[in-house]
């Protein structure tokens, strides 16, 4: 029984020393596999294919970029292993071109010869790289003029009041619009310029900030690139009026009874403005103009609020009628 105990443990020992003995050699046979992968690396020469972004900058004063028919190089080099590896591991692979270089063929084309910009090409490449081939060997470049527009400033911003603190009226933006260089194609688009994300903080009162407007691409630069912002903090409290609805289109000639006759308007409201504000400024409507035969509610529209409140509800959008003819 002993003896058989002994022979086990002897021949889970021979097996566990074979493992470690197999696992150093394998070791041995990677890290050698691994120097002669970096020796040849080093002293041979490899021809790789290579793909490198375009970039253009030095745009013609007055015009943009607005087609270019290809926005890679797929360049052929030969080079040190070491150099390729590291280039093909990059992710800023990149030549940028001029369109001085470039050859005008028309008021708004222009052709870039590979092979007469070669050099510009090749200085942007590792100088142990030689290159034996270019594609494409041709560049189409389509340009847009640009054309000034006077366009509108958006606020953009983050609001961190607690209650019963609001922003009183709307923010103004000064100046509301700046001027804008755009691309012609756009034609009547509209378009608007916002500013930099700003706070409106926690504090009653009036406030006047410079804010920069948001940073546009080149070459669309705004003049100015500054504005101010001016917006008033007031402590708002809330306040119910009852709105008598307004009938308008009644189909026949006659009288109607509406059900509810009055709307209770549901506000938030500065305590400045709280004695300020009554019936005669809201306005709402029960217009039968388009109302079906068959349908027993006319729809409600509030139609007239001040711009100084903050408007919470106002009751039901719909009323039931009797019509009483005369």
């Amino acid at each position: 029984m002993s003896s058989t105990k002994q022979s086990n443990s002897e021949s889970g020992e021979s097996k566990s020393y074979f493992n470690r003995d197999f696992w150093i050699k394998i070791s041995f046979v990677a890290i050698s596999a691994l120097l002669w992968f970096l020796t040849k690396l080093s002293q041979d020469d490899y021809t790789d294919q290579l793909q490198y972004r375009i970039e253009f900058q030095n745009q013609q004063t007055g015009k943009v970029i607005s087609d270019v028919s290809t926005d890679a190089f797929n360049i052929e080099v030969e080079g040190n292993g070491y150099d390729l590896l590291s280039v093909n591991t990059s992710f800023q692979n990149t030549i940028v071109l001029s369109l001085d270089e470039a050859e005008k063929i028309d008021e708004n084309t222009y052709s870039w010869d590979t092979r007469k910009n070669l050099d510009v090409i090749s200085s942007q490449l590792p100088s142990k790289f030689s290159v034996k081939k270019v594609s494409p060997k041709n560049i189409i470049i389509k340009t847009d003029n640009l054309e000034k527009r006077t366009v509108e400033v958006v606020p953009v911003f983050d609001v961190n009041l607690e209650s019963p603190l609001r922003v009183y009226n709307a923010i103004k933006v000064i100046p509301s619009k700046v001027d804008l260089w755009v691309p012609s194609s756009i034609g009547d688009s509209i378009i608007t310029v916002s500013t930099e994300k700003f706070l409106v903080k926690d504090d009653v009162g009036t406030h006047q900030i410079e804010v920069e407007l948001e940073q546009m691409p080149e070459p669309y630069a705004t003049d100015p690139l500054v504005v101010e912002v001016k917006f008033e903090i007031r402590s708002f409290t809330q306040k119910i009026i009852e709105v008598p609805v307004e009938v308008k289109n009644l189909p026949v000639d006659g009288q109607v009874r509406l059900f509810p006759e009055k709307v209770k308007v549901t506000m938030n409201i500065s305590q400045e403005d709280y004695d300020l504000i009554s019936v005669k400024d809201f306005k709402c409507v029960a217009n039968f103009k388009e109302l079906d035969a068959e349908q027993s509610r006319v729809s409600l529209s509030l139609e007239k609020i001040p711009d100084h409140i903050e408007l919470i509800d106002w009751g039901q959008k719909s009323a039931e009628f009797i019509i009483i003819k005369k």
